[in-house]
């Protein structure tokens, strides 16, 4: 998730979430793996923004192998907080912006 976010927010993830005054933490999560994940496994992760609410968003991964075998889904909805309060807010425009972007660039087959 972090990792994503970096990409996202060319940055680091925590970081520019400070910059922005939020903090991402998890309000839903699940997982189902299709095959045994071993350790030091190469995967493949594709990432997915699937929906934006007001204060929450969701992502869905698929991790494959280099032979494009699917070894798991896994579905994330993170919900935006102010830092030092954890209070719900909005989610922050930037990042907003960046998650609609990034669906519209995977919609249209990037």
């Amino acid at each position: 998730f972090h990792r994503f976010l970096e990409s996202l927010l060319d940055g680091a993830a925590s970081a520019r979430l400070a910059e922005l005054k939020i903090g991402t933490p998890c309000k839903a999560m699940a997982f189902e793996f299709i095959r045994s994940l071993w350790p030091d496994q190469m995967l493949v992760t594709t990432v997915l923004v699937e929906r934006l609410r007001h204060r929450t968003f969701d992502l869905s991964f698929i991790g494959r192998d280099p032979d494009n075998n699917e070894i798991f889904k896994a579905n994330f909805t993170a919900i935006c907080v102010r830092a030092e309060v954890r209070e719900s807010v909005a989610i922050p425009e930037p990042l907003r912006e960046q998650l609609e972007n990034y669906r519209m660039q995977c919609a249209n087959g990037y």
